[in-house]
């Protein structure tokens, strides 16, 4: 079993490298190294290099897409990632229930996907129904949106696999 392989991180239309950068050093620090980039805005990779730190070496790694069905293409479960609740009643579990279930599916060699939205507005209604888990991520009502770099290592840190397993 390798997470690099089974897990995916997909990141959809980003606007900013930096956050590139910062979720590639969580992953690595998670043992993940497969993100995919759908339609990103301007990318500097200086910057993503920077920010990157010791995980620069994910950098050429980085698998680009036009679409998400592209990028889910090999994908058996699909987790859509969100900090806020919505109107269209899906079914939602919370992050701390929902790694037990990622841990189990990995052990079953599952091929997983999981999706961070823009970080202006998040996933649309469209992306969110081509999951079959909508994760929500607990946040302040106040402020309730994160940045990627923001979930990526809870969520990375949580479904993390012990290296025996």
């Amino acid at each position: 079993m390798s997470l690099s392989n089974q897990v995916k991180i997909i990141l959809i239309e980003t606007t900013s490298s930096g956050n590139i950068g910062s979720t590639l050093r969580a992953m690595k620090n998670m043992g993940f190294s497969n993100l995919c980039l759908i339609n990103p805005k301007k990318i500097n990779f200086e910057e993503v290099k920077a920010l990157s730190a010791n995980a620069a070496d994910l950098i050429d790694k980085i698998k680009f897409f036009n679409s998400l069905d592209e990028a889910l293409e090999g994908t058996e479960i699909v987790v859509a990632t969100s900090s806020r609740q919505r109107k269209v009643p899906w079914p939602t579990e919370s992050l701390s229930d929902l790694s037990p279930t990622l841990i189990s599916e990995i052990k079953k060699n599952k091929k997983i996907s999981i999706l961070f939205g823009r970080e202006d507005r998040g996933l649309t209604n469209d992306e969110l129904q081509k999951s079959n888990i909508h994760m929500t991520i607990e946040t302040d009502k106040k402020y309730p949106c994160l940045l990627y770099t923001s979930p990526s290592p809870r969520d990375l840190s949580t479904s993390r696999m012990p290296s025996s397993a």
